[in-house]
């Protein structure tokens, strides 16, 4: 059976016995499994400071709040900047629905950026009567290709801010064009009509550096070399079951049992596939005799997945999430 057929069969039951059981809290995040925790485990090979944050004079402020530096004595008394907005819709707000925005700007003089592919600003939010700060970074290059493009979406990175602590934001622009860099936004607007008396929100900038990393797979439908392509929720005991790599060194991989008595055992072993489709060239790697329900792992070679779940309730987690979404 199609995935999104079985899914949409599920639907329904989950939804019936959702309707019978009191609320659920929401579901609690994982950052370790998060994209972003794995970008920030990557390994900077090369690092170059673009702005220290130590002096307002560098970015162009516009909107309806202020800038200011001020010294933070949790990075070391390092001058870090400050935007205090003014939270009360009006006539001076910039934007056309009269709602509070700012924005910065830090131009740059056609700089060549391609030795880099990741940029890193530290940000810190600190709000009231707003759940969270949204940011919008912005990249500009006025080479061949310009960025952003004529549609607005290459070269704008949104980004969700929590209030409370430092936050480091990284955003890969390997995919970019950036040969004649010209500036860096950051701004924001804040999405509340009515502000009540103690609403307010601040952010704060702290170091913002040009980084090189072994960037993500971004083009196509490859794999990243030496990856496991799987599904993370994790797959139905009687159906169709693979997963897909590119550059494995091994020949073979195995189905590993993680969980019960089984421990550690090796359920399955099997060659790594090769095929080519009209997408391109792949690792298959089969699994689908494999019926027992339980938490297992892919390993081919030191290549090795993180475990997921076969078993008739695989897709209930998943469909949970997608609930908690709404």
């Amino acid at each position: 059976m199609h995935r999104a057929l079985a899914l949409a069969l599920l639907l329904p039951a989950v939804a019936a016995r959702a309707a019978a059981q009191p609320p659920r809290a929401l579901l609690p995040i994982d950052f370790e499994r998060s994209a972003e925790a794995g970008w920030l485990a990557k390994r900077v090979h090369a690092a170059r400071t673009l702005d220290d944050a130590s002096d307002p004079a560098t970015w162009r402020f516009t909107g309806t709040g202020r800038l200011s530096a001020r010294a933070e004595p949790r990075l070391g008394d390092a001058r870090v900047l400050r935007v205090d907005m003014d939270v009360t819709p009006g006539v001076a707000a910039p934007t056309r629905n009269g709602l509070p925005a700012v924005n910065l700007r830090r131009a740059f003089a056609n700089e060549d950026w391609r030795a880099y592919n990741r940029l890193s600003v530290w940000l810190r939010a600190d709000a009231a009567g707003f759940p969270t700060v949204p940011l919008q970074l912005v990249l500009h290059n006025d080479g061949a290709e310009k960025v952003p493009d004529r549609y607005g979406r290459e070269g704008v990175h949104y980004v969700t801010l929590a209030s409370g602590g430092w936050q480091q934001v990284v955003w890969e622009i390997e995919p970019l064009a950036r040969d004649r860099v010209t500036a860096l936004e950051l701004g924001y607007w804040a999405n509340k009509m009515l502000a009540a008396p103690g609403d307010r929100v601040a952010f704060e900038i702290g170091r913002v550096e040009l980084q090189r990393v072994d960037p993500d797979q971004h083009t196509g439908w490859g794999v990243g070399p030496g990856k496991i392509a799987f599904s993370h929720t994790g797959y139905l005991a009687g159906h169709a079951k693979s997963a897909l790599a590119t550059g494995l060194a091994a020949a073979d991989f195995q189905l590993v049992r993680v969980d019960g008595r089984a421990l550690g055992e090796v359920v399955l072993r099997r060659p790594v596939e090769r095929v080519r489709t009209r997408l391109g060239d792949f690792q298959r790697l089969d699994f689908s005799d494999v019926r027992a329900p339980g938490r297992y792992v892919l390993q081919s070679g030191e290549v090795r997945t993180r475990p997921f779940h076969i078993g008739a309730d695989a897709w209930e987690a998943t469909v949970w999430k997608a609930l908690n979404f709404f």
